[in-house]
């Protein structure tokens, strides 16, 4: 349970590896490091948080949106939504702060080690995401039942934050973008 994960998690910590997506991930991360010894390659892994940006949308790779993505859909759609969980919490990124980033690992000299945390390093509740979208208009009205909400965060969505000192002290990468900032931008985009 990602919850009981130290916060925020360094790229050592413990994981959760209690689903086949995270064991995946891990997987293809310790490929990547047994290739790089095996071939004498410089690789390494970036592990990113929720990334959401104005380019998100749903298709045949990837069916499931963000919820930053849902909220903006249903603030779009200016009818009135349900939302449930507001406590549970979650690290977001901005795209272009994830561009920014592997753009500077992939230009910086060396990398001393095989994987790194992207993220904003912050954890932030459902409630703090919804507001953000109601200060512009969106019409969210809370409830206790997922099953009952529209748009919902459940426990087994929780993430704690990643902990962004290796690409801090490494390359001097610290992300640009805040939620706020993030979301005004999208909603402006779309206006």
């Amino acid at each position: 349970n990602s919850a009981d994960l130290p916060s925020p998690l360094p790229e050592d910590g413990p994981l959760d590896l209690s689903n086949l997506y995270a064991i995946t991930k891990f997987s293809a991360e310790q490929l990547t490091t047994r290739y790089s010894a095996q071939w004498g390659k410089m690789m390494t892994s970036v592990r990113l948080a929720s990334v959401y940006g104005p380019m998100e949308r749903p298709s045949g790779s990837r069916p499931r949106a963000s919820l930053i993505h849902c909220l903006w859909m249903a603030w779009a759609d200016g009818k009135p939504i349900h939302v449930a969980g507001p406590s549970i919490r979650r690290d977001w990124i901005h795209s272009a702060d994830v561009a920014r980033a592997v753009w500077m690992l992939l230009t910086a000299p060396a990398w001393r080690h095989s994987v790194y945390n992207l993220s904003s390093g912050i954890a932030t509740t459902f409630a703090e995401l919804v507001d953000h979208f109601t200060v512009h208009g969106l019409q969210a009205q809370w409830v206790d039942d997922p099953a009952v909400a529209d748009i919902a965060m459940r426990p087994s969505q929780r993430r704690v934050p990643l902990d962004m000192r290796r690409l801090r002290e490494e390359i001097g990468f610290a992300p640009s973008i805040d939620l706020a900032a993030g979301i005004d931008s999208i909603l402006s985009a779309q206006v």
